[in-house]
């Protein structure tokens, strides 16, 4: 069927699967959300997320049968971790908040230019 065709057709884009980029994109609100949410713990939140990506993976191995874990998933939720991080590091810096308020005492990022 042709609904099915064009189904089939998003599961790969390139060599890049389409579950890859669904586990980076899940990985980036949660990124984003951890330094609003636990301030003082915001230099954690790569390691969190490769944490709970390795905690996932384990989950899947060793609870759910008909799943199976994969170093490529881990990969993938770690650069949505990376990406939703540095996207709070960009807004936190294009807002003017120096290096003083995220913790880097001494040390002061350049200001936004406008």
């Amino acid at each position: 069927s042709r609904a099915g065709d064009a189904l089939q057709g998003l599961g790969r884009f390139g060599d890049i699967g389409f579950e890859n980029l669904a586990n980076v994109a899940l990985f980036v609100p949660l990124a984003l959300a951890f330094p609003l949410l636990w301030p003082r713990w915001r230099w954690w939140t790569v390691p969190v997320g490769i944490g709970v990506s390795v905690g996932i993976e384990l989950a899947q191995g060793l609870f759910l049968a008909w799943r199976t874990p994969s170093v490529e998933d881990v990969i993938s939720n770690s650069l949505g971790a990376v990406i939703g991080f540095s996207l709070w590091l960009a807004a936190r810096w294009l807002s003017g908040v120096g290096a003083t308020q995220h913790g880097i005492p001494g040390v002061a990022l350049p200001r936004a230019p406008g």
